[in-house]
């Protein structure tokens, strides 16, 4: 990460990057800690659909470079570092949902973990692999939207800033709705 004082906070960077990436995306948004509005974000988080299989041509050519300190780069998570800060790009490809991928990548940490674990007891041991949500016999749920994902765990609409370790344990069915 870079020493120097930081012109641009993470959101107006994060808002920055989106623009770049649009182009080359069929859908894009910010996810993580600054889509939950949280004051200090160690990171930028990106859930993307590509616009098409060049992708990865595309983004060699925007002014991102590989992060030394975290190199990963396969075809669903790449590792970043856009003006010193570090960058998540989540890639939603087939047969992943983006309702599930959106609300997972969002957060938080907690919170995600929570809401799997509430889909496991209301599907009566269901079970989530790569970004989408199954029954226990193995049929897929789908998730185009974070409301489905919602509506499929028996839980109300959850804002992002509202999805924090306090609300894990009751979303999870540990505690009181």
């Amino acid at each position: 990460m870079t020493t120097e004082p930081r012109t641009h906070s993470p959101a107006q960077l994060a808002s920055a990057l989106l623009t770049l990436l649009q182009p080359h995306t069929k859908e894009a948004t910010i996810a993580g800690s600054i889509r939950r509005g949280r004051p200090d974000p160690h990171d930028i988080e990106i859930v993307l659909i590509p616009g098409d299989d060049l992708f990865d041509f595309h983004l060699a050519g925007l002014r991102l470079r590989p992060d030394p300190s975290h190199l990963r780069d396969g075809p669903r998570y790449k590792r970043r570092l856009y003006d010193g800060f570090p960058i998540d790009l989540f890639i939603v490809l087939p047969p992943a949902d983006w309702g599930l991928t959106l609300a997972i990548r969002t957060g938080s940490a907690e919170f995600s973990q929570a809401l799997l674990a509430r889909w496991k007891r209301v599907s009566g041991g269901g079970f989530s692999q790569g970004g989408r949500l199954y029954t226990p016999t193995g049929r897929h749920h789908p998730t185009p939207s974070e409301d489905d994902v919602f509506e499929a765990c028996g839980l109300r609409w959850y804002e992002p800033n509202e999805r924090d370790a306090a609300r894990a344990a009751t979303i999870a069915g540990l505690k009181g709705r």
